[in-house]
């Protein structure tokens, strides 16, 4: 079996009801080329190895992406141009080793951003949101697919695309607006992380799904500063994309502290070395 990665989940991302009493956190596996490219040696060995969590991508454009053809109901899981089959094996091989699955979605289809692949964020949330709810629905626990007549396993750990700093998976990272360089990758995330997290959570099922992002995003700091958040309309404050706000991880206000902190510190150390006072 090819070097399996080590990822750490903490206990605290898991539905109600899913995870032991226990706030432990769950040791798990990241390695697509082996549960996708050998399952019927790689689940019988994440068995033997007692693995909690498996984190899988489900690809939305792209290779091997459900959804390279544009779907006509794209909030029906049934619809005929998606193709799920890759991912339903993996779900359910995973189930019968005692094994809960994170999905992260990520890549998105030619139709969705004209033709600019799978790493360039869609034109729209629409499309994403509506392909989240079509894959929280299709993975409720409570879905029966008609062509196998198989009620499919539950997936309650969503994981909103992966590494949206870096251009592998997301770009343009920046972008040029009015003579000044802009976050347009942290924006553009903003955006995802928020259809995603719109579109599991519009679905719910036995027990409420979490959607998580990738810890940190885009740097935190990035996303504060080329995203602006949403301003609340009960109290008029802005507010960070609800993936973000919904998980553990430092929240705006701490990172804005964290960043005063540090210029206050450095400014005092300049006055120091300079023999003048701040005071």
């Amino acid at each position: 079996m090819a070097r399996l990665a080590l990822v750490v989940t903490v206990a605290a991302l898991v539905s109600p009801g899913a995870a032991p009493a226990s706030k432990q956190m769950l040791v798990g596996i990241f390695d697509d080329a082996s549960t996708y490219g050998a399952p019927a040696t790689t689940f019988p060995q994440l068995e033997r190895l007692h693995v909690q969590v498996l984190r899988m991508t489900l690809t939305w454009g792209g290779h091997f992406g459900v959804a390279n053809d544009r779907p006509a109901h794209p909030n029906d899981p049934a619809d005929p141009a998606y193709h799920w089959g890759r991912y339903d094996d993996a779900v359910e091989q995973a189930t019968r080793a005692g094994i809960q699955v994170l999905f992260t979605i990520v890549g998105t289809p030619d139709w969705a951003n004209g033709g600019q692949g799978p790493r360039v964020a869609p034109r729209s949330g629409l499309p994403l949101r509506q392909f989240a709810a079509a894959a929280a629905l299709r993975y409720s626990g409570t879905y029966l697919d008609t062509a196998s007549g198989r009620i499919l396993p539950r997936v309650s750990l969503w994981l909103a695309w992966n590494e949206p700093n870096n251009a592998v998976f997301l770009r343009p990272q920046f972008a040029r607006v009015g003579g000044r360089w802009q976050f347009a990758g942290a924006a553009a995330y903003a955006r995802i992380c928020n259809a995603i997290y719109a579109g599991v959570h519009s679905v719910g099922g036995p027990s409420a799904s979490r959607v998580a992002r990738p810890h940190p995003v885009a740097s935190t700091t990035r996303l504060l500063r080329g995203s602006r958040p949403r301003r609340s309309r009960s109290s008029g404050r802005r507010r960070a994309p609800a993936c973000v706000r919904s998980m553990p991880g430092p929240t705006i206000r701490t990172t804005r502290s964290r960043v005063r902190r540090r210029r206050r510190g450095s400014a005092i150390r300049t006055a120091s070395a300079s023999g003048t006072s701040t005071g």
